[in-house]
């Protein structure tokens, strides 16, 4: 039995844009998540002692950043405060995970043509709606 050589498969432009983005930033995110958390767990610049953090871990948000640095937590402005300590920039690589959906519907959506582009057009009017909702409602992540 001889299996054929050509196997010709097309994919749409819109699919292909949306495949190459999800796996490049995929590939960043993870970078970005990794090597600060390596750095991290050697104590290049941290923001939390591990150790602390580690003694801290499976109390409740409010509980656990107060124990780990005694402060009350309130929208993201400690996150954003402390962009250059390497705990921050691996919760940077969470975020820019979690976006990378948004901006592949994006590639995808300027790719597409007719229903497929309006279709994809109101998934991201969706999904930024579902990113920006408990920013504007003061959700506070506990």
């Amino acid at each position: 039995m001889e299996m054929e050589k050509n196997n010709n498969v097309t994919v749409d432009p819109s699919g292909l844009a949306f495949a190459k983005s999800m796996e490049l930033l995929t590939y960043v995110g993870l970078a970005a998540m990794l090597i600060p958390g390596v750095l991290y767990l050697f104590g290049v610049h941290p923001f939390l002692d591990v150790h602390v953090v580690a003694a801290h871990w499976g109390e409740p948000a409010s509980k656990f950043w107060e124990g780990v640095g005694g402060m009350t937590i309130h929208g993201y402005s400690w996150f954003l405060s402390h962009l250059t300590a390497m705990d921050m920039l691996c919760i940077g690589g969470v975020a820019i995970l979690g976006l990378v959906p948004l901006f592949s519907i994006t590639a995808a959506a300027v790719k597409a043509k007719g229903p497929a582009r309006v279709l994809l057009l109101i998934l991201l009017c969706e999904f930024a709606f579902a990113i920006v909702k408990p920013l504007v409602m003061g959700g506070v992540g506990e």
